[in-house]
């Protein structure tokens, strides 16, 4: 199950499949020049809701788990237009059973708050 990114709103132009892996990854990895629209694939009640954050600054998980605010915004339906969330330089495609205080990439993985491992190349 991924979710797609497209380049163009309303689901045009280039388009990238990204994993639900709940990995940062930046922009460069997609190949896209932005994100202005997404398809996010429907979930259930045992794997959870897919969705898509996107960051303008490199997200830690201490931001992360801050709430919604100017760094990031959350996608959890399609999205024919992301507005001023297209030119964003990270993102992070995860279920919502994933996105909860103290389970991001960092907190499992042992790394301090500042540490998030962040990918420059998508899985094959």
């Amino acid at each position: 199950m991924n979710v797609t990114l497209y380049s163009g709103t309303d689901y045009t132009g280039e388009s990238c499949e990204l994993p639900i892996d709940g990995k940062t990854y930046t922009l460069a990895a997609t190949g896209l020049p932005k994100i202005a629209s997404v398809k996010i694939p429907a979930g259930s009640p045992m794997t959870g809701h897919p969705l898509l954050r996107l960051y303008t600054a490199r997200p830690t998980d201490e931001r992360d788990f801050g709430g919604e605010g100017s760094d990031f915004q959350t996608f959890e339906a399609d999205t024919a237009d992301t507005g001023t969330w297209a030119g964003v330089g990270y993102l992070r495609a995860s279920t919502s059973s994933r996105i909860t205080k103290g389970t991001g990439e960092g907190a499992r993985s042992g790394l301090s708050s500042e540490q998030r491992v962040i990918h420059d190349k998508l899985p094959h």
